[in-house]
Order: structure tokens, then sequence, then C-alpha cells
């Protein structure tokens, strides 16, 4: 089995890709994985990085590169795809970039997670659940050619019973202490904002109620170069030492930078602060309350799919036009948090204004005092995250049933 799949972003990395590469190394089968970096406005910066140093991955290559070697293999040696079952999967970028890939080696191409009619040169479509299948249906796509398998995202993080342990050098008590995690994005334009934001909020916190401790969960796909433009004539500094990282804030408050034990310290955080994306759904499956926040402070500089993208936030007249089409995509938008997306329900509550950083503190400060709320808040998000599995139902479609076994 030789499968090709494109991605590009730290979600579909982590969320996706991470945990399918998992259930595929688990089954004792002789196969080849290739993962192809296709261009993405999303990118964090390091997903080669993090692709290079999985097992399970045989190869990363970026699109162009791996273009020229198919076509070069298709018009020298006429050999489109190795023996054996090949699928091209799409996880993310353009379709159009994984249809070539396909048509170039000969191989149907597979696609997880849509419900677009646009999909249907599509050769077989997973979908996370009945509702997607539903709407694939009502668009015309023929029934063989769909599968439910389930949310990725939910095998990205650990199971309910693993034991997870924090640092004890961290001097976190879960017991005692009101741990906060805060999310800071994985993207250049998130980080410009939210961590001098964040400190600004941990210095407020700070003096409002001292049992909070906060911390950030770092991802690792974030160059230490954007980490300090981000910081740059802030106040705040990211401290490195030992192998750990902190961020000190403008007053003085050390803030863990957890990476290895990012999902622990999630899952000890009575509530959680996090912009849109995968991280919603990954805390929504461990069932940590979740505030999701959309700062508009800097609408312009925020990164969406389309062709508002071609509108530069550096030119004072396509800026103001951005932000403005902004501020109107936002009134339109009824949810941006995953989980409340799918459940198509008001489960965590959305901050989509111009805030400060009193605004959020204020907003914390609400859900930490608010127990029952919380509780509830929890139950929910697991039940809107579903099931485990995903990864091993998609993993056994793409395997199919006659695959090679290992010697």
């Amino acid at each position: 089995m030789h499968l090709t799949v494109t991605v590009n972003s730290p979600g579909e990395v982590s969320g996706w890709l991470l945990p399918l590469v998992d259930e595929l190394k688990c089954a004792d089968i002789s196969g080849h994985v290739t993962a192809v970096l296709t261009p993405c406005a999303f990118a964090g910066g390091l997903e080669r990085t993090v692709l290079e140093r999985t097992t399970g991955i045989d190869e990363v290559t970026a699109l162009g590169p791996h273009l020229r070697a198919l076509v070069r293999d298709r018009w020298l040696s006429r050999r489109t795809a190795p023996p054996g079952r090949h699928i091209v999967l799409h996880l993310g970028g353009d379709r159009v970039y994984s249809l070539l890939i396909a048509r170039l080696r000969g191989a149907p191409a597979w696609a997880y997670g849509t419900s677009s009619a646009r999909w249907r040169s599509f050769a077989h479509l997973l979908v996370p659940d009945a509702r997607t299948r539903s709407k694939l249906l009502a668009r015309g796509v023929p029934a063989d050619r769909i599968s439910i398998v389930g949310q990725l995202v939910v095998d990205s993080v650990p199971a309910a019973g693993d034991s997870l342990g924090l640092d004890p050098t961290l001097g976190l008590d879960p017991a005692h202490d009101d741990i906060v995690s805060l999310l800071a994005g994985s993207r250049p334009y998130e980080l410009d904002f939210m961590l001098p934001f964040y400190a600004a909020v941990v210095d407020e916190l700070a003096e409002r109620m001292p049992r909070v401790r906060c911390v950030l969960p770092w991802s690792g796909f974030v160059p230490r170069a954007d980490i300090e433009r981000a910081l740059a004539g802030s106040g705040a500094a990211w401290r490195e030492s030992a192998g750990t990282a902190t961020l000190v804030t403008p007053a003085g408050v050390s803030v863990p930078v957890i990476e290895k034990d990012r999902y622990a310290a999630m899952r000890a955080s009575r509530m959680a602060v996090s912009l849109p994306g995968t991280i919603t759904l990954q805390l929504a499956a461990l069932g940590v309350p979740t505030i999701v926040a959309v700062p508009l402070n800097r609408a312009e500089t925020i990164v969406v799919e389309g062709p508002l993208n071609w509108l530069s936030p550096r030119w004072g007249p396509s800026r103001a036009l951005k932000r403005a089409l902004l501020f109107r995509l936002n009134d339109r938008l009824k949810y941006v948090a995953l989980p409340n997306i799918i459940a198509d329900e008001a489960i965590v509550p959305e901050l989509r204004v111009e805030m400060t950083p009193h605004d959020l503190s204020e907003a914390i400060v609400r859900l930490l005092g608010d127990e029952d709320a919380r509780a509830r808040m929890s139950a929910r998000l697991v039940e809107a995250a579903g099931p485990r599995g995903a990864a091993r139902a998609a993993a056994a479609l793409l395997i199919g049933p006659d695959a090679p076994r290992r010697a």
C-alpha cells in the first residue's frame, strides 16, 4: 500500500494526519506514506519539521518537487505508480493539487471531511458524521463513494483513561490551582497579536485572582523568529533554559510554555482560551471548558479562505476594505468554534469583537466562578466531539482487505 497525503496547516497535520499515521503504523502492513506539503496561507512554518520527525511517514516533500518528479517518471519511465494499492488522500490545500497528483500517479483520489458538491470528482469521501453524508447525498454524490469514519481530531488527543502527568518542576497543582490554558495559535499573524495580548491578560488575572496559574500549551509549529517578532516592544519576553521555555509578562509573571505535555496541561486546566480552529475540537474531546476569542482589533491581518486574502493589509485602501468586509463576514457567521458548528448550538462562548485584555479577563473570571456552567459545558463538549476510532476506521478503508502483511 502506498499512500500519498496532501496536507498544509498545523491543524490538518496534528489533528488529522498524525492520528491516521499512528493507526497505519499499528497495522501490520507493508506500506509507504508520503506527505506532500501544499501552499497554504494558514501554515505555521514548521510543518515539514514536525512531519520529518514523525515515525510512520516515509517521505516528506513540497508540492513543486513532487509534481516535477511525477512528470519525469510519467514521461521518461512511463511508470505512474508502484505495484499494489495506491491512494492519494486529500487532507489540506486546494483540491486541484490532489487530483493532479492522482492523475499523474494513475491512482484514485480520496478526501476527508468535506460536504461540498465540488468534491464529486474524488473517488471516495471519508466523512466525520451522518449529517455530512446526508449533505453529500443531497448534492448528488453516490452513497457507495461515502464512508462515515468519525472525527479524526478526537484521536489526536489522549483517551480519557490514559494516564497523563504534568512535569512536577512546573509547580502546578491541579487540585489547588485554577489552571487556565491560553492557546495563542500557530500562525505568525495570530502570534503577533495574541502573545502580547495574553501577557497583559495574565498580569490582570494575577492581580484579581492569585490562585489562577496560566500556561501556554505549545504545538511546535512556530519558528523562534516569529515568537521574538511578536513580542518585540511589548514588554514581555520569551526565555528558554535547559530545554524549557517561559513567557515572562511585563509585570514579571512567569507563564510556563508546555510542548511535550501540552495535552496534559489542557486536561488539567479548569478552562482554556483559544482561537478558532482544530484546537477547539481537541479541547472539546478533552472536555475542557473553553472561551473562543477572536479579537477583531487587527481584523485586516486575519487570514481567511478565498479572495479576501488578495487584499493587502499593508496598503491603506485595501486594508480598510478588507477590515470592513471581515466585520461583515463576522456578522454573517453563526459560529466559528468547531464544537458549536458541529452541534449547531453555542456550547462555548465566542467573543468575536474588538476587545481589551480587561474584557477577556472579565470573561475568564466569570467562567472560573461558575463551576456548574463549566461542568455542563464539559459534558456537552465531549458529546459534540464524539467517540474515538475515526483514525482506525479510515486506516482500515485505506489499507483495504487484501493488503500485504510485513514479513
